[in-house]
């Protein structure tokens, strides 16, 4: 039997009761709650850098005035 898709499930829960997608909502969380319990603590330091070579080329002084600037309007 083949895993039914993300949308499938969607339309298949939108059938139920109300009572009954609120349960199983319920259910799922309380599922994955457990897994992230469960999940090896994520090192924020393994982060550094990450996504650098996207500012490589900016002025970020010039981009976080204009950032502010567009708070003003």
């Amino acid at each position: 039997m083949p895993t039914p898709t993300w949308q499938e499930a969607m339309i298949a829960v939108e059938k139920l009761p109300v009572a009954d997608q609120l349960r199983l909502v319920s259910e799922v969380l309380q599922k994955m709650s457990a897994k992230l319990v469960d999940a090896e603590p994520i090192d924020l330091l393994t982060l550094a850098g990450v996504g650098a070579e996207i500012w490589a080329k900016i002025d970020v002084d010039a981009y976080l005035n204009q950032e502010r600037d567009s708070w003003q309007n």
